[in-house]
């Protein structure tokens, strides 16, 4: 027999054991208070000293009651008490804490980029590949910055050399995918591939692949037969065989006549381009009084295309599209459609998914995640997806249609008249195909003349071709002709691929984790996502890596999200083995999207270490991958916030700042939101050094 001491002791660890599985709360503290209040309970009532167990059974009823509650919930406690991925975490911050470190964590193959060693005391920083090397920019106090260039390299397993000392540079490699999303029409159908530097093409009858400059975006057709292609990596407009310096980072295009409108991100701004005559055969029409129209055929002589025009924009421009002869500007940081040259955009309070125009040029018809003209957070978690239809003459929102209905995340339209439209929706892998009906009243539930489930993935364009809709899916690396059933697939599935269609599909409260965070970047709004005020969307390209997750960090894997899909968003539909894995395969694959990357100054470096802004942000990643409590910062902010120290890689793109998204600018953070001096030293620097700091922060 167990003496009483011994007894009370097992039925109150019994007790609590059975208690806490009860309250079916997976955290480690209601099992504390649990056990106190078990035993207070066993001191009151099994006060009597003869009370005792039999041995022979106490204890292996003890272990079973311990086993059946604690079991089925281990799995969940170690997720919530953020012990699963716990080796994650440490694997990250080892790699960035033994030098030689490099970061970011992955190199890109199918972009410039930059990346950062760190070897303190080492005068050479090289990276070594198969068959060439870079040597390393040596910015001072240990640090090297490597441009990148993946064409000129052949790249298998990376390595670095340091003063002599040649390792493993534990990189993660990400090779280029075929991803066609949004392409045109003209002499055949086209359909970029930015990170492999294709282009698709359809003649109607065949597909073929044609290679072009670094990091095509977008295109349009001439009337002559000739192909307009944008880049993002290379300053050159395609313009068929000729090539016109545009700029870096040229993102969408819009045709009217010769005239070619062409969206940059670096500077921001909107570039026109006069296309000029190719060299050929042309045939010149005369009407005739007679029964027929009288033609010649001559020698047509070749002219240069050139710039004739730059426009300079506030934000950088997302898409253009001539409406008549007003050309519409969408702007994602600022939610907005504008005509450009007028001083009254439209905003949405959301960014706009896709644009597209009707061939009369009277309508607009712009894709929304959510509409907050306001700018208000909205409910937590709450979107409401839809089209909101603008009657460009009167320049206003005529009717808003709401697409929950037809399917979860519109990322692709086609305008075939005023009225008809082909909507994809990468959430639902689906195609509705409706009219606009403006009387029906402003704000409508979209409701399909025709919705096909498509047998591709988190589908992003569609266009219309032969008397065809063909849809294309970055996700597969396919595309589908809807009419016939036909799907021509360009690649074969892996687990990026399948990390793509989950990253885009949407849970059964309709929101995916596209939604937000647009095309793995941010949609630049707040959000209530169960905090005391609304939160900024963070962008996840290039983040993986840096665990662990989110401001607080709340998260110690990218997979560990999937959890809270699961239990806060209704989980999903569809049924994926290993969610979790894939999604982290995907936003590995992502990478930031810097056009020009530049070294930053050594000027810099020196003012970022003189303001100890190295002891957090830590080379070579920018971060120590720490968590700080929020008064340790912040003493005039009484929250109970740990703060994660984020990199700060691709941090001039990425505004609002700080976990409250209240300030505004990089300046700001550190001038203005800084009054007890914890975030950094700033006060010691004195102007040119404040200036080379916050130029160094742009570079990254």
């Amino acid at each position: 027999m167990l003496p009483v001491v011994r007894s009370r002791r097992l039925l109150t660890l019994a007790g609590a054991i059975a208690l806490w599985r009860l309250l079916d709360l997976p955290i480690a503290a209601p099992l504390v208070f649990t056990f106190l209040a078990t035993y207070l309970l066993s001191v009151f009532v099994l006060r009597s000293e003869r009370f005792t167990l039999p041995t022979r059974y106490a204890l292996p009823a003890l272990i079973a009651v311990a086993v059946v509650a604690i079991a089925p919930r281990l799995d969940a406690l170690r997720d919530t008490e953020q012990l699963t991925g716990l080796d994650v975490v440490l694997r990250d911050r080892w790699r960035i804490q033994d030098t030689p470190a490099v970061a970011p964590a992955v190199l890109h193959l199918d972009r410039p980029s930059l990346l950062y060693g760190h070897a303190p005391g080492a005068e050479r920083f090289d990276l070594v590949f198969e068959d060439s090397r870079v040597a390393g920019e040596d910015l001072g106090h240990g640090l090297f910055a490597f441009a990148f260039e993946p064409r000129e390299h052949t790249v298998g397993e990376v390595r670095y050399d340091v003063d002599g000392e040649v390792g493993a540079a534990d990189l993660r490699v990400s090779r280029p995918r075929h991803e066609p999303k949004w392409g045109c029409v003209g002499d055949g159908l086209a359909v970029p591939s930015e990170p492999t530097d294709t282009l698709f093409v359809f003649d109607g009858s065949t597909w073929r692949e044609e290679q072009t400059l670094d990091g095509p975006t977008d295109c349009v057709g001439l009337e002559d037969g000739r192909r307009v292609v944008a880049h993002r990596y290379s300053d050159a407009l395609s313009i068929g065989a000729e090539r016109v310096r545009v700029g870096f980072g040229q993102a969408r295009l819009a045709r009217r006549g010769s005239t070619i409108a062409v969206a940059i991100a670096e500077p921001p701004s909107v570039v026109f381009v006069e296309a000029g005559a190719a060299e050929g055969t042309g045939t010149s029409t005369r009407s005739g009084t007679g029964a027929a129209d009288s033609t010649s055929t001559g020698t047509v002589a070749a002219t240069a295309s050139r710039v004739v025009h730059r426009v300079a924009l506030d934000t950088p421009p997302d898409w253009i599209a001539y409406a008549g002869d007003t050309l519409l500007v969408t702007s994602r940081r600022a939610h907005t459609l504008a005509r450009l040259g007028h001083d009254d955009p439209l905003d949405f309070g959301r960014p706009a998914i896709t644009l597209a125009v009707a061939p009369s040029g009277r309508y607009a018809f712009v894709t929304l995640t959510d509409y907050r003209p306001e700018g208000d957070a909205g409910p937590n978690h709450h979107v409401e997806e839809q089209i909101a239809v603008v009657d460009v003459e009167a320049w206003r929102v005529v009717q808003r249609i709401r697409t929950g209905a037809l399917g979860a995340l519109p990322s692709g339209i086609f305008a075939r008249d005023d009225a008809t439209l082909d909507v994809v929706f990468a959430g639902t892998d689906t195609l509705a195909t409706f009219d606009v009906d403006l009387a029906r009243g402003a704000v409508v539930d979209g409701e399909a003349d025709r919705r096909v489930a498509l047998p591709i993935a988190a589908p992003h364009g569609v266009l219309r071709f032969g008397g065809a809709t063909f849809v294309s899916s970055p996700a597969d690396g396919a595309f589908h002709r809807v009419e016939s059933n036909e799907t021509k697939a360009f690649a074969e599935p892996d687990d990026v691929r399948r990390g793509y269609r989950a990253f885009y599909e949407a849970t059964r409260a309709g929101v995916a984790c596209a939604t937000c965070h647009l095309h793995a970047g941010s949609d630049f709004a707040p959000h209530d996502i169960g905090h005391d005020t609304p939160r900024p969307t963070l962008d996840v390209r290039g983040v993986w890596g840096t665990a662990p997750y989110l401001r607080g960090a709340s998260y110690p894997t990218i997979g560990a999200l999937h959890g809270f899909a699961e239990a806060v968003l209704d989980g999903y539909a569809r049924p994926v083995e290993d969610r979790p894995a894939l999604l982290e395969a995907f936003l590995a694959s992502r990478g930031l999207e810097r056009p020009r990357p530049s070294f930053p100054s050594r000027e810099g470096v020196a003012a970022f270490v003189r303001a100890d802004c190295v002891h957090c942000h830590a080379f070579p990643a920018f971060t120590n991958l720490a968590q700080i409590p929020e008064p340790a910062l912040f003493p005039e902010r009484r929250g109970l916030h740990a703060l994660d120290t984020p990199s700060l890689f691709g941090v001039r793109d990425a505004p609002p700042y700080l976990f409250d998204g209240r300030a505004e600018t990089l300046r700001a953070v550190l001038f203005e939101h800084d009054r007890a001096g914890r975030h950094g030293a700033v006060a010691r620097l004195d102007e040119d050094e404040r200036e080379a700091l916050l130029a160094l922060l742009e570079a990254l």
